[in-house]
């Protein structure tokens, strides 16, 4: 079930694990160097990810697509980003493969 602080169709950022903290939301399909400001404060600090759209969301952990990537399918969610995983600084969206 998404967070309710997470409305279709974006995709949202928490500060905290399990959708807890302070909330950044983003949509579309072209992100490929999140500004460092208080709007996307969600995703530079975060520790959770939820993906409230219809496609696949693949978060990078540095900016230009580049670094490590997770792939949050639809209405699913990471509820603690590993430690090792570190922050989200851009993102893509795409159809899911195997669907």
């Amino acid at each position: 079930m998404p967070p309710v602080s997470c409305p279709v169709p974006w995709l949202c950022g928490y500060t905290g694990a399990a959708y807890s903290g302070t909330a950044s939301a983003i949509r579309g399909d072209v992100n490929p160097s999140l500004p460092s400001t208080a709007d996307y404060v969600g995703f530079h600090t975060g520790r959770s990810v939820f993906n409230n759209t219809g496609e696949c969301a693949v978060v990078y952990n540095r900016a230009h697509y580049q670094g490590q990537s997770l792939t949050v399918r639809p209405q699913a969610g990471i509820r603690n980003l590993p430690a090792s995983f570190g922050h989200i600084l851009s993102i893509r969206f795409a159809m899911c493969q195997g669907r």
